[in-house]
């Protein structure tokens, strides 16, 4: 017979031994609303969990058909992980794969076949010392991954000249013998195709691109943004994206329930006649969102966006405020919008189009905006006077050049009831970091970043809230210079970075910089001398940050050894200072440095007390050719410290003697 306390702990045991107690999902590109961190903190040394490793194929550059696919990020949900990979020792190269993983061991769950494509079909230029540039911000076939835990749909994306824009239901049929995956939408594409968007259109409307159960509708069909963000806690998926070479466009948002189109707003030019629906109205100025790579994020019924506050060239976009549209970034022109605007709304739905008896979550099809707030930060370089002074070249911009080639991540995070936003207003002062809310408005100095353009820091930026105090962590990551010249054109020559990489942890509670530190010098001897500085343009960042519980992980490929070297070093952010430099974790990767030395950590994510970094192994892979030869996710942890949660047990227990224990809470 089992004694009450013993009955009771087992209880306890069962309970705080799920998988699913601590379970923490990490939903997409820089997880949950772009904060970029987990709870968890993990205690003692790293140390290697499991590896998995994925050789079927490589990328070669500006191939066709499509001869390789690979992801830009890795997502977890419910314990496990999705990654556009094959399981296959032979896979068909034109085919991209997606594999699931099992958070616990590292095995294949599930190995799926899909309909996503390439995307950009050149490299970012059109070949050797072209002066020609591409409008994407990932690579030929590398797919963004976001998985929705609402829908448990797996949406991929690639951007450029070819987007696509699938869903599946990646947990549906599950088999590691690789067979094709379930289309997201096929419920409604099969039984309801009179079902229409906010636009009026259907499934089988010609003019849904491209009609298919697994596809989600999306404006343009060239030089698109890869990058989107979905409402985990809301019904739709928003991204920025046009089928043009402008720096700025509008925001789209799409039910991620059905996969048809909730909202559209600008997308170019020739939607200057038709102002989009902002409720109160914005001024044009106040609607550009950044054309690439994380210029707008979901939270809930809310979606943030930024974009530029200053219009340069006057003359061209007829003056300031007016009807008109960002610069033709081409480098020969040189000319982009300076300045930055922020921007916050709220979405409502309404049901108003033909349901075709569908009944189902996303009914309510059309998505309406209300404006909550909007800031405005504007670059002191640029003088709007009748007279103006303003960058004539890319050398001269101080905030934002959001031109191809220069689509640098945003430093862009939502919390509580606004963002937390880090940028450049000038080349000469530091980074600043603005707490934009509809009450709030304020700047502070990161102390990190001076004496150099906007575009030459690759950021990262996190939040936390940890030992009762909340933290923004900030990854200045440097890259290569390579000169415009005063025409314009490309020199092609990659050169030391015009500043170190650096990390700036600043403390929400107190409102001030804690610490600041340089892990690497221009001239690469620094604190940590195999950092490698990222890409003079183009779109691989080389190493990645995140944040787990009290501690700031960054990680990257030490190809300076025999063998490449995956290093993860490790900064306790709840310090005063970061004293001596940590000694990192290093995990020999087995290949040979000297065949693989532009291999890079393309995404480091945390969940449960433990870091899974995503490694490109690749002698190729630079702003020219976009090649790889293998992919490889590295997991790593040490014992998970989790926050103590409190559980109420209600009922009775009993031990077989009609004695009974009153319910306890723990």
């Amino acid at each position: 017979m089992i004694k009450p306390k013993y009955l009771l702990a087992a209880c306890f045991c069962a309970f705080f031994c799920s998988s699913s107690v601590f379970s923490e999902n990490w939903p997409q590109y820089e997880g949950a609303l772009h904060q970029n961190s987990s709870t968890s903190t993990i205690a003692g040394s790293l140390s290697l969990k499991w590896e998995k490793r994925f050789t079927g194929r490589s990328m070669a550059e500006d191939s066709y058909p499509e001869s390789g696919f690979a992801s830009r990020n890795i997502v977890i949900y419910n314990n496990k992980l999705a990654v556009a990979a094959s399981n296959d020792a032979s896979p068909t190269n034109e085919i991209n794969y997606v594999t699931v993983l099992n958070c616990e061991d590292g095995s294949v769950l599930n190995s799926i076949t899909t309909n996503q494509r390439r995307g950009p079909g050149r490299p970012q230029f059109s070949g050797a010392g072209s002066n020609y540039m591409e409008a994407y911000d990932t690579g030929i076939g590398f797919s963004v991954l976001g998985w929705d835990p609402a829908t448990e749909i797996l949406f991929m994306s690639n951007g450029g000249d070819g987007p696509s824009h699938t869903g599946y239901k990646v947990l549906s049929g599950m088999s590691p013998v690789t067979h094709a995956g379930t289309a997201a939408w096929l419920d409604i594409f099969t039984n309801y195709p009179t079902l229409q968007g906010s636009d009026g259109k259907t499934r089988n409307t010609v003019a849904f691109l491209p009609g298919t159960p697994e596809n989600w509708d999306y404006v343009g069909t060239s030089n698109e943004t890869a990058f989107f963000d979905i409402s985990t806690d809301g019904n739709f998926v928003v991204a920025a994206s046009g089928s043009n070479h402008l720096g700025c466009v509008g925001n789209h948002l799409v039910n991620k329930y059905t996969g048809l189109r909730a909202y559209q707003a600008y997308s170019g030019p020739a939607d200057v006649i038709t102002p989009p629906n902002y409720s109160p109205p914005l001024e044009y100025g106040e609607t550009r969102t950044f054309h690439m790579w994380g210029g707008v994020i979901a939270d809930g019924n809310k979606i943030y966006y930024i974009g530029p506050s200053q219009d340069i060239d006057q003359n061209t976009n007829f003056g300031e405020g007016s009807i008109g549209y960002i610069d033709n970034p081409i480098p020969s022109y040189g000319k982009a919008d300076q300045g930055l605007h922020i921007v916050g709304c709220n979405v409502s739905y309404s049901d108003v189009n033909t349901n075709g008896g569908y009944t189902g979550i996303g009914i309510q099809e059309r998505a309406s905006l209300s404006v909550s707030f909007v800031k405005r930060h504007d670059s002191p370089y640029v003088n709007l006077a009748s007279t103006p002074t303003h960058p004539f070249s890319c050398e001269d911009h101080e905030s934002y050049l959001e031109i191809d080639g220069f689509c640098r991540n945003k430093a862009l995070l939502a919390q509580g009831a606004g963002v937390w936003m880090a940028w450049k207003p000038t080349k000469a002062g530091g980074v600043q970091l603005i707490r934009a809310t509809a009450s709030e408005d304020n700047t502070y100095d990161l102390s990190v970043g001076k004496n150099r353009r906007g575009q030459d820091i690759w950021p990262n930026i996190s939040y936390v809230s940890t030992g009762g105090t909340e933290y923004i962590v900030y990854y200045a990551a440097n890259a290569f210079y390579m000169s415009t010249g005063t025409s314009g054109n490309w020199s092609g020559v990659e050169r030391n970075p015009l500043g170190p990489s650096e990390l700036a942890v600043f403390d929400v509670t107190q409102r001030k910089i804690k610490w600041s530190y340089e892990l690497n010098n221009i001239t690469q001897t620094g604190n940590y001398p195999s950092l490698q500085p990222n890409e003079a343009m183009g779109y691989f960042e080389r190493s990645r940050m995140v944040v787990a519980g009290n501690k700031a992980y960054i990680a990257w490929i030490d190809s300076s050894t025999v063998n490449l070297t995956l290093i993860i070093a490790g900064f306790d952010i709840t310090a005063s200072t970061p004293s001596s430099t940590p000694v990192p974790f290093s995990y020999d990767l087995g290949v040979l440095s000297a065949s693989n030395n532009r291999s890079c950590v393309m995404d480091l994510i945390a969940a449960d007390g433990k870091l899974y970094a995503y490694i490109i192994e690749s002698n190729t892979l630079d702003t020219q050719v976009h090649g790889w030869t293998a992919q490889r996710v590295v997991c790593v942890g040490g014992n998970v410290v989790a926050p103590a949660p409190t559980y109420a047990i209600s009922g009775t227990i009993k031990d077989g003697s009609n004695n009974g224990i009153s319910a306890v809470t723990v």
